[in-house]
């Protein structure tokens, strides 16, 4: 009864939450990326850059700065972009206006070409890597498919749907001073639907998580690009691990990075836990569960402007056991990416794994930890895109806590 209940709350919370925001008018906050005619980026102030943000219908879309005369004439550079899109150019207007179509390259595939870690794409050439100052606030909807296991799950696997938000606010004076905004977000998940065999106590019960995530951020900004973010996760669930049990857990999540160039962005990204959980669940006695401490490098591309954004890290579990006998894993893989379909939509997928420190074993089978989501975004005020690998700067930089993001331990599992 109580996983229903919780699901219904959650459909009651959601769905007119969605029913709302859907409702509300999408100003247009997609970024227009401008262009010289020789391809390269103009030299423009943080004004010019606001006054160039309009829809983007793909990332050859090119502006001539030129025509577009001055600021004062950058009304009149939207009323003729929106007329093109009604009225179809002329056969010698569209000839004209059509971008040369770059070479291919030829020759054998590199490695650069695969992880270009210290280039980038020929549309971010020159460009600073500057936040987008679109609007000051942001909002973004998901729905996923995630399947996970971690340590409190023995070798069972959960699979199941996960809905939740993201928001995000400039905070007037002080953001502009400082460039810090504030985001917050929470999402719940329903797994094993139909229940399971497995657990000591529940079976037949599915298992609900609820994540909530807030705290501040920055982006870069100009002269400044770095990226930084201090936020706290809370873990809220019901019929939870191979013991059915319901603990409420939360750590620190940081972020600190740099922008080197447009494409590239390096940083580390960490975890602390606050608040561990211990119920005494019978025939075992008290049970305690603790999201676990890791620290891990990281490195962001930007595949093009306006396109898609990847992120690969690399690092290590800095917890020891709660059962005793060591740590509790020697190392942490994560990869995640974000591909815009359109302004107001995205599709996003992430994996994360942790490796055990023991050796290979039936008893250390159950000792590693993995998580797996792919899911659509939906942005009700149309600003999936961003120009540079700074991204948005009013959209939340830390993404809401998951089961990759939240990796849990506990002191007995079977």
């Amino acid at each position: 009864m109580g996983s229903r209940l919780l699901i219904r709350q959650a459909i009651v919370l959601i769905v007119p939450l969605t029913v709302v925001l859907l409702g509300l008018p999408a100003p247009h906050s997609g970024r227009l990326f401008a262009q010289s005619p020789t391809g390269s980026s103009p030299d423009v102030d943080g004004d010019q850059r606001s006054s160039l943000i309009y829809p983007l219908r793909s990332h050859h879309d090119v502006i001539d700065i030129e025509d577009a005369g001055s600021l004062d004439d950058k009304e009149s550079v939207g009323v003729a972009q929106y007329s093109s899109s009604i009225y179809p150019p002329t056969p010698d207007q569209q000839s004209a206006s059509v971008p040369q179509a770059e070479p291919v390259p030829t020759g054998p595939l590199g490695i650069q070409d695969v992880f270009p870690l210290f280039r980038g794409d020929s549309s971010l050439q020159g460009v600073p890597p500057i936040s987008d100052p679109t609007l000051p606030y942001g909002l973004v909807q998901f729905t996923d498919y995630e399947s996970f296991r971690g340590v409190p799950d023995g070798v069972w696997g959960n699979n199941g749907i996960h809905v939740g938000f993201n928001a995000a606010s400039s905070l007037g004076k002080f953001s502009e001073l400082t460039g810090i905004g504030v985001q917050a977000g929470g999402s719940v998940g329903v797994f094993d639907w139909t229940g399971t065999d497995y657990r000591a106590h529940n079976q037949d019960g599915a298992e609900t998580q609820g994540f909530f995530t807030y705290g501040l951020y920055r982006k870069p900004t100009e002269g400044l690009p770095i990226t930084a973010g201090l936020v706290q996760d809370w873990s809220v669930n019901h019929n939870f691990g191979v013991f059915g049990q319901s603990p409420t857990l939360s750590q620190l999540r940081a972020q600190l990075g740099y922008a080197t160039s447009a494409s590239n962005e390096f940083g580390i990204w960490g975890t602390a836990h606050v608040l561990s959980s211990t119920h005494d669940v019978t025939g075992f006695g008290p049970v305690k569960w603790q999201s676990i401490n890791q620290i891990s490098g990281y490195w962001h591309h930007k595949w093009f402007a306006g396109g898609p954004d990847s992120w690969l890290s690399v690092g290590a579990p800095a917890s020891s056991r709660l059962a005793g006998g060591g740590s509790i894993g020697d190392y942490l893989v994560s990869a995640s990416a974000v591909a815009p379909f359109s302004d107001a939509v995205s599709l996003y997928s992430s994996v994360t794994y942790m490796h055990q420190s023991s050796h290979r074993s039936i008893a250390s089978a159950g000792d590693d930890a993995w998580d797996f989501i792919v899911g659509v975004n939906i942005y009700p005020f149309r600003n999936s895109r961003s120009s540079t690998v700074a991204g948005q700067r009013w959209m939340p930089l830390l993404s809401v806590a998951n089961n990759g993001s939240f990796l849990v331990d506990s002191s007995q599992s079977f």
